[in-house]
């Protein structure tokens, strides 16, 4: 099924726009704080002492390029489904998404997630599990990736959040995760303005609290923008190749920035030995396709390319001991058959891309 938004679905979407605050804690207090100049109708008899917290800004995508059809698996051939499982369904347009999907599926949407007590399922390599009933939103940007938590707990590693709070990281290599409160009344408004109340329903009680601490000036807006933090356009062409599964899970399993060279280079040697063509044209640097990029056709240019360099015969040749680095880090090499091939890789945006595999020439 190919999903594309008509201009109206973009510009509602591109709308969409969540507020989150951070935790109040001495580590962020204000200097300036912008205090209240007129009495609400209801306010706590005694005013709070704790300083203004920082608050940041999330706005969702501004558009959702096609998806590739989900392959189904023949009536013949049936699978037991757990009743339990956790479910997934866009944000957008309720579109349900496969387990199997969701992590590609996130370079493009707002995904949202709902499991039982217990349940759990893998983001991006990762587990997320919940320890309550839960209603969650998966989402990511081209600089960050988060799960909001609109109602229950779940778990994330060794980070938890109830209703009311995002686990959010940016994208980068060694980046570690982060629990802040996020403003509820921003959330809810963004929910109903695009058909959604009944999300926005569930941060009822939470907004209503969150609002009395609002008055008293405890949260402030942070000049950060966790969902757009570049312009829409760009941050959507960014998300195209950033944001891709294989990029995502080279960066997060980098212990820091100069391991990502080694693991890109690893990942891509596994994945020509399996044979797996989408992975492979996931780790081929974007800057090899730029007029196709131009296009909106960067990830055709790349499956094309990936098709042609794995249905050659070296490629179920290659010796799975051979794999080794050189003394340039951007620079590995391995045995298919008779042949040393080098595999050639170069920094661009934020992650590392292969730009070539070719047989060695000796001098």
């Amino acid at each position: 099924m190919h999903v594309r938004l008509n201009h109206s679905s973009a510009r509602r979407l591109a709308g969409l726009a969540l507020a989150v605050t951070a935790a109040i804690t001495p580590l962020m207090r204000a200097d300036s704080p912008a205090w209240p100049t007129t009495m609400p109708a209801a306010v706590p008899a005694t005013a709070p002492t704790t300083a203004p917290a920082a608050v940041a800004v999330v706005a969702a995508p501004v558009a959702t390029p096609a998806l590739e059809p989900v392959a189904t698996t023949p009536a013949t051939q049936p699978v037991a489904v757990d009743p339990d499982a956790p479910t997934f369904q866009t944000v957008n347009d309720r579109r349900p998404v496969q387990p199997d999907e969701v992590d590609r599926a996130l370079a493009s949407e707002w995904i949202q997630c709902d499991l039982l007590a217990g349940k759990s399922f893998q983001l991006w390599g990762h587990p997320v599990m919940a320890n309550e009933p839960s209603t969650i939103i998966l989402g990511c940007s081209s600089e960050y990736q988060f799960v909001l938590v609109l109602s229950g707990e779940v778990k994330f590693h060794n980070y938890k959040a109830d209703s009311g709070h995002v686990i959010f990281w940016p994208g980068k290599a060694g980046a570690k995760p982060r629990v802040m409160e996020y403003s509820g009344r921003d959330f809810q408004k963004s929910m109903r303005d695009s058909g959604r109340a009944d999300l926005a329903e569930k941060l009822d009680r939470f907004t209503s609290s969150q609002n009395t601490r609002r008055w008293w000036g405890l949260v402030r807006p942070m000049k950060v923008n966790i969902g757009a933090p570049v312009r829409g356009s760009v941050d959507l062409a960014r998300r195209s190749y950033l944001m891709q599964p294989e990029a995502v899970r080279v960066r997060n399993n980098a212990k820091d920035p100069e391991d990502v060279p080694r693991a890109t280079a690893s990942a891509m040697f596994d994945h020509l030995r399996a044979g797996q063509s989408s992975e492979v044209a996931q780790l081929l640097s974007p800057e090899l396709f730029l007029e196709p990029a131009k296009r909106n056709e960067l990830a055709r240019a790349r499956e094309g390319v990936a098709n042609t360099i794995v249905s050659q015969a070296w490629t179920k040749q290659i010796d799975e001991q051979s794999f080794r680095g050189t003394s340039d880090p951007y620079r590995y090499m391995f045995s298919a058959g008779e042949k040393t091939y080098v595999m050639t890789l170069k920094p661009f945006d934020q992650m590392v891309y292969v730009t070539s595999i070719r047989p060695e020439v000796r001098q």
